[in-house]
């Protein structure tokens, strides 16, 4: 798994260079989102790329991906897993990536704008 963090965390420096010369993308926060990916079965790629466009990797927001479940800690590791989750319900549901990302973002499974936005 380390490869794959360490390949995950040089992909989103890659697209902000600047939020990586502050150290945004430290290889133990990747591992967190990589984990809870692994946990609840999707891809790693997907959920991260969730995590950047809801919070720019918590620079915008304490929360990290947006989850919206308030209950949770605001740590990489709850809100990576509680990500994971809804992600996993919205490919079970929309049967489609692009739904699964309308449902996270909206609670449907429309797959329109919302979906390419990540």
């Amino acid at each position: 798994m380390s490869t794959l963090v360490t390949l995950l965390a040089a992909l989103l420096a890659s697209l902000s260079p600047r939020l990586a010369a502050r150290g945004a993308f430290d290889e133990r926060d990747v591992a967190q989102v990589v984990e809870a990916a692994v946990r609840y079965h999707v891809p790693a790629h997907l959920l991260a790329s969730v995590c950047y466009g809801e919070s720019t990797w918590g620079t915008r927001s304490p929360r990290y991906c947006g989850c919206g479940d308030r209950h949770i800690p605001r740590t990489w590791h709850a809100e990576a897993r509680c990500g994971a989750r809804v992600l996993r319900q919205g490919l079970d549901v929309c049967r489609t990536v692009e739904g699964a990302l309308e449902r996270y973002q909206s609670g449907r499974c429309h797959g329109g704008p919302v979906a390419e936005a990540y």
